[in-house]
This record gives structure tokens, sequence and C-alpha cells, in this order.
């Protein structure tokens, strides 16, 4: 049974735009033992089909660490490795050490106007799949009437002005009724200090949820029928899980970091040039006219 491994750590939304390189070569390797070395904290979404190792585990570290060092002795060593780093020359010359003849490297940068899934699968001599919600089987079978918001995102740059999603979020809610969510993380504390997020609870008295587990937040976000964010690894995960979006983009090209979901599932309001679209709320709309659409 051929052993496969993947070496790509990375923050969460790089984790998920992996997620369907792992199943590409499940389907060109169905009987194959496939294991993503990734950030510890991203365990838990990983599909239960593929096994996974943290890079700082201690039985993990010595791929890293300066060429030379004696590498452990493996049960079984792997037959392929798709190095996915910045510097991969420290793990493929550790790699060789213990003998893995078939490494494979990708630049973990998309190319310019593609995907980073098409760049990765592209680099690594790969078909390029389709779109579709990767983490859709995380999934619950029950749909709540919840409007889930992101306002954070983990930086500055990547974070559009908090009234917009109070502007957007009360024109959903007054055509829809729905409840409102706020999740927060630990980078997204300082939000709380502006005054507008005083005033966005004080009228629309939503549940707020912070530092949840990934784990948690799969579940609640998988049960909502619609995810307004910024770019973000909480937004990969809502649209991985089959949620319909909308997303803005201040800072990274969306052709390259959106998420990996059919173009009807998302819409991408691209705000880079601080210049909001005339139509961005008649957009929202149409969101929420199609998810209406879908539970009728």
């Amino acid at each position: 049974m051929p052993n496969i491994w993947v070496i790509r750590p990375g923050a969460l939304g790089d984790t998920i735009l992996t997620i369907p390189l792992l199943y590409t070569l499940r389907n060109a390797n169905p009987r194959a033992t496939i294991t993503l070395f990734g950030s510890r904290a991203y365990k838990e979404i990983i599909p239960e089909s593929f096994s996974f190792k943290s890079v700082d585990d201690k039985e993990s570290l010595w791929l890293f660490q300066n060429v030379g060092i004696e590498g452990p002795e493996l049960s079984k060593k792997p037959d392929a490795a798709y190095v996915i780093l910045k510097n991969p020359e420290p793990v493929v010359l550790n790699l060789k050490g213990i003998g893995v003849q078939n490494i494979l490297q990708a630049s973990p940068s998309p190319t310019l106007d593609r995907h980073l899934v098409e760049t990765l699968h592209l680099r690594l001599g790969l078909p390029v799949p389709d779109r579709y919600p990767i983490l859709r089987k995380s999934q619950t079978t029950t749909t709540k009437n919840l409007l889930w918001v992101h306002p954070g995102s983990g930086g500055r740059k990547k974070i559009v002005p908090l009234n917009l999603f109070a502007e957007v979020s009360g024109m959903i809610r007054q055509r829809t009724g729905w409840e409102l969510v706020i999740t927060l993380g630990e980078a997204d504390m300082d939000i709380k200090s502006h005054t507008q997020w005083n005033l966005w609870l004080e009228k629309n008295h939503p549940t707020v949820i912070e530092n949840r587990s990934l784990k948690e937040l799969s579940v609640m976000l998988g049960d909502s029928r619609m995810f307004v964010g910024n770019d973000s690894g909480i937004s990969h995960l809502a649209a991985g899980l089959g949620v319909k979006s909308m997303l803005f983009f201040t800072d990274t090209d969306p052709t390259q970091w959106a998420p990996w979901v059919p173009y009807d599932q998302l819409k991408i309001i691209d705000y880079r040039s601080n210049n909001l679209p005339k139509d961005y709320c008649s957009e929202a709309l149409r969101i929420v006219d199609s998810c209406l659409q879908s539970s009728s």
C-alpha cells in the first residue's frame, strides 16, 4: 500500500485550500495512506480519510531541522512526498537523507491570474479538480435561519470598515428576520473597542461567539443560511461547508485566494481600491433570495 506525504504547514485558509490536493492524490492512489503534515490547530478539519501529523510534534521536527540531523527510524518511509514550502531545501534534503526518491516540490504562492488550487496542481503535474465545497461532509443535516458574520481576519489590511457589516447584516435581517450570529477570534478582539461595534449590537442583539474550536464552528456554520466576511480562514471554512457567502477582499487578489467553491455559491466584493461597487447591497440580496429559494 503506497505511503504519500504532503508537507504543507500554513494558516487555516492555506490548509483548506490544500485539501483538494489530498483528494486528487486519493483519486490517483485509492489504496494509499495519505498524510498531511500541517499546523496542529487545524487537525480537526482534515477529513478522516486522511492521516495527519503536526509539523511541531517531536517526531516531525527532524524534517525542518538543519541538514545533517539524523532522521528517525521510520516503520514505513513515504513512497512519494509533496513539499509545498517557500523554503523547501532543508525538508527535501532531509527526505533524501532517509532514502525518499520521489519528491515533488511546489511553491505555495499562486501565479498571476490563477487560483492557488490550480497553481499547485499544475506545478505538481496533476489534473485541476472541479470547484466544490470540500468540507460539506462535515455539515449537519439541518439548516437554521442564521446569518453568520465574521468581521475580522487576523490582519488589519484585510478588514473592511465595521459599518459595512452592520449595513449589510441589517439589510439582510430586515428582509429575512434571520438571527444574526457574529464570531470573533483571538486576533479580532480590538474590533470590540470600535464605537460602531456597540451600535451594531444594540440595534441587532446578535449572538456573539468568541474563540471557539474549529470543530464547534464547523457545526454551527454548517447550519447557517448565509455567511458574510472578509478574506479570512473562517470565510474558507464557511464556503468549504457549502454555506452561500459574500466576501470582501481588501488586500489579496480574489482570483488567487478566494475559496475554491462553485461560482454561484460565492459573491466577491472587491474593495482593494477602497471603492465599493454601487450594487453591493443588491448583490447581497441576490444571495439572500437564492438561499430562500433553495429552502422553499
